[in-house]
């Protein structure tokens, strides 16, 4: 079973966290690249072919959570670009003359 959890950290620091996840992403298809190649010389020295399937079915766990982590990504980013374009804007002054333009 997964669950979400969420924790804070300063802003200047996501881009690290989200380095991170996704070095443990490359680090779990690697892996998964093993398994498979794995699989295939189990294939081929006729290895039962149950045990064939539990291997696929555990490289296809390792993918799904793969496929997990690079949405969590992508989700963390929106929100990150989000926060920065929101500091951004609210750094704009007010333009003093639209102001009085809108009042006439």
């Amino acid at each position: 079973m997964r669950v979400k959890i969420s924790y804070s950290v300063d802003l200047e620091d996501v881009p690290k966290h989200v380095a991170k996840l996704l070095s443990e992403a490359k680090q779990c298809l690697m892996d998964s690249s093993s398994s498979l190649a794995t699989v295939l010389v189990d294939l081929e020295d006729n290895k039962g072919a149950l045990e064939i399937v539990e291997s696929l079915h555990n490289l296809r766990q390792k993918l799904f959570s793969v496929d997990t982590t690079l949405s969590d990504v992508g989700e963390i980013l929106v929100g990150y670009e989000g926060t920065l374009l929101n500091q951004k804007l609210s750094q704009i002054p007010e333009d003093p003359q639209e102001e009085e333009e809108s009042d006439e």
